[in-house]
């Protein structure tokens, strides 16, 4: 063994001890080596997604490198990137025969009824059913989890084999997608057309997770001069106080709004819900016959509770005389009884006495003047601003007619809640004049409608009706000229002063419910009215023009103030502008269903338990996609007993063969 040999064995004998001198004092043992002295593993690539179209038809094995399987027949195709390419694929695609098959079944139409019950043949469309399917989940408030249960996939199964039911996080996405995809049009028809909206604003709970919600609705007339109305806004609050509403349409306003946005620098921005102001005054009216209505209502409920306590009652009670004497036994059987139960208990409310009876049927002659006013405010698909303020004379010339009446109570509650009206309601003062201006543009109505009214609230010729006709006047011009300014050019300002003309001749066949004396009265004033003025302006050719006469309706219609204008906007091309922005002001923010419900707008518990970002996207498109169905009226009390009866119906069983001995073979 050589010299060098020698030093090598040494050399490693000593490093495989550890005691060699030149690395004993500054090397570790190996058993306190640390984590970064070994090797790191190396990382796996990242793989790629495949950008290239075929790739939809294929599915890569991963057990098998290079080999790509046929979605349709299975067949196992090379594919990889240096020897095949996407090639090879495209050409299996060419030649597969269940390709084919599939390409033929998403083509194949289908045997579908159009709108006049007639079959006709349609593409099948999975897009579109798709895309159906999550409108049905956004429409009926249904949870996402709804595509996944097994009754809508047995019902697909049997009735469409050929769709595949998509999951609920894809629905999920595409429903934010749709969201997203409105609001972006929604923006631009507003950018496009700069089209001024009225907000109107109200608030939603959410029990479930104790959240309040506030929405913002924009309200307008598009050209074609329908109404139309969306959602726009819709985020959590903290409370429900004023300010904090206006910092959120500060918020919006800052966000979207144009510089020309505002009528007037805001100063007409703000308008109190009528529906809202009638309820505080109804509220207030039954706070004070409160325990008879509650004995009233414990009444029905007792007699309704059982089969046998109705009939014995049906056949007790026939006329009304039978009906006081029947309660007033009852007061006097119950009356010792109602005061002698245990100490401690809840005071039971009830039988009712006679002046319960007397002080619930004075009541109700002013629930029937707010009930109609309530149902003409809260309209949801017409035009309220017209006929607010008419609304409003009707209710103060009521209540003014039963401030003078003999009974003492009717009169001193009359009083009341006239005093408790003027408070929201009186004149300039406290209302806002665009409710006034509204009227004006009714073309039945014009001026001297407003100018009757206020001669009738206040008389005529007095400092009150006199100081209201001229604030009128003013308002008006100086609003149209605000629209002139923004609106026309010279030209077109010079030839609308120019104008001149009648209305034509298409006198409408509309005319309102004269259910009320005022009302009647009021028209019949109107009619006699004649003003002598010289026009210089389209406002001025309008209002002293003769108003459209009042004539029967043949199909029990609602005169239509759109289709008037509609008619007519090519002769006040600047005027219709200005009407446009003010028939568009909604004088209710609540529906009729909903006015004197003290529950509010509340969220199911499923929409409260999602986040806010994903309500608002349920809330605005459930509320776009209704604005494009043209769905019929809601139920009337008739229809809810028939559909009562109906059901009673089923219950009863079929008929035997004893009911049906009559009927032909």
């Amino acid at each position: 063994m050589s010299k060098t040999e020698d030093n090598n064995e040494a050399f490693l004998g000593e490093e495989a001890d550890g005691t060699t001198e030149s690395s004993a004092g500054r090397r570790r043992p190996t058993t306190e080596r640390s984590s970064s002295d070994f090797p790191k593993p190396k990382k796996a690539k990242k793989k790629q997604a495949h950008r290239a179209e075929v790739w939809q038809h294929f599915i890569e094995k991963e057990d098998l490198v290079g080999l790509a399987r046929c979605r349709y027949c299975s067949q196992q195709i090379g594919c990889d990137t240096k020897l095949h390419g996407t090639s090879s694929m495209k050409s299996h695609l060419l030649r597969c025969k269940f390709f084919k098959a599939h390409q033929d079944l998403s083509t194949q139409k289908v045997l579908a009824g159009d709108m006049r019950g007639a079959i006709t043949t349609v593409p099948y469309d999975k897009a579109l059913f798709r895309r159906s399917v999550n409108e049905l989940l956004v429409l009926c408030e249904l949870p996402f989890a709804f595509v996944e249960s097994e009754g809508f996939r047995r019902f697909c199964a049997n009735m469409l084999p050929l769709y595949t039911v998509h999951c609920r996080r894809t629905a999920t996405e595409d429903v934010f997608k749709m969201f997203l995809s409105e609001t972006a049009k929604l923006k631009s028809l507003f950018s496009c057309e700069q089209q001024r909206v009225s907000l109107t604003t109200a608030i939603w709970v959410a029990p479930t997770t104790a959240c309040s919600y506030m929405v913002i609705t924009a309200h307008w007339i598009d050209r074609g001069w329908d109404l139309q109305k969306r959602i726009i806004w819709f985020k959590p609050v903290t409370d429900h106080k004023g300010d904090t509403i206006a910092d959120h349409l500060r918020a919006y306003a800052c966000r979207s709004l144009g510089p020309n946005a505002l009528v007037r620098d805001g100063s007409l921005i703000h308008m109190c819900c009528c529906a809202h102001i009638l309820n505080l005054i109804v509220r207030d009216g039954l706070a004070k016959v409160n325990e008879s209505i509650v004995a009233i209502r414990n009444a029905i409920r007792y007699v309704r509770s059982s089969g046998d306590r109705l009939k014995s009652f049906k056949l007790r009670v026939e006329t009304e005389l039978h009906l006081r004497s029947y309660f007033q036994e009852s007061e006097e059987d119950n009356g010792e009884s109602g005061e002698s139960g245990p100490e401690g208990a809840k005071k039971r409310v009830g039988p009712p006495t006679s002046k319960g009876w007397d002080d619930v049927q004075r009541l109700v002659k002013f629930l029937k003047i707010f009930f109609n006013c309530t149902l003409a405010f809260s309209a949801t698909k017409t035009v309220t601003s017209t006929i607010c303020y008419h609304e409003i004379v009707l209710i103060e010339r009521s209540l003014i007619n039963l401030s003078i009446n003999n009974d003492q109570e009717l009169r001193l509650e009359a009083m009341d809640m006239r005093a408790k009206l003027e408070k929201y309601w009186d004149g300039l003062i406290n209302m806002n004049p665009l409710v006034i201006i509204a009227s004006v543009f009714d073309p039945r109505n014009k001026m001297q409608f407003a100018n009757i009214c206020f001669d009738k609230l206040y008389g005529k010729d007095s400092l009150e009706s006199d100081h209201l006709k001229s604030s009128i006047k003013k308002l008006l011009k100086n609003l149209f000229e605000e629209y002139v300014q923004r609106l026309c050019n010279n030209s077109q300002a010079e030839s609308t002063r120019n104008k001149s003309g009648e209305v034509d001749d298409l006198a409408p066949l509309f005319e309102e419910d004269d259910e009320l004396e005022s009302r009647g009265s009021l028209c019949d004033e109107l009619a006699t009215e004649t003003v002598n003025d010289v026009a210089t302006s389209e406002l001025d050719i309008y209002l002293l023009e003769k108003a459209v006469p009042r004539q029967k309706n043949r199909l029990g219609m609602d005169y239509d103030v759109l289709s008037w204008w509609r008619r007519n906007s090519h002769k006040f091309p600047v005027l219709s502008e200005f009407v446009k922005d003010v028939l568009a002001i909604q004088v209710s923010s609540v529906a009729s269903e909903s006015a004197f419900s003290t529950s509010g707008r509340i969220l199911d518990p499923f929409r409260s338990c999602l986040s806010p970002h994903m309500v608002e996207s349920l809330i605005c498109t459930q509320q776009w996609l209704r604005n494009t169905i043209h769905q019929e009226k809601l139920a009337n009390l008739v229809q809810m007993l028939e559909e009562l009866d109906f059901h009673e119906s089923l219950v009863a069983g079929p008929k035997t063969v004893a009911d049906d001995a009559d009927l032909p073979p």
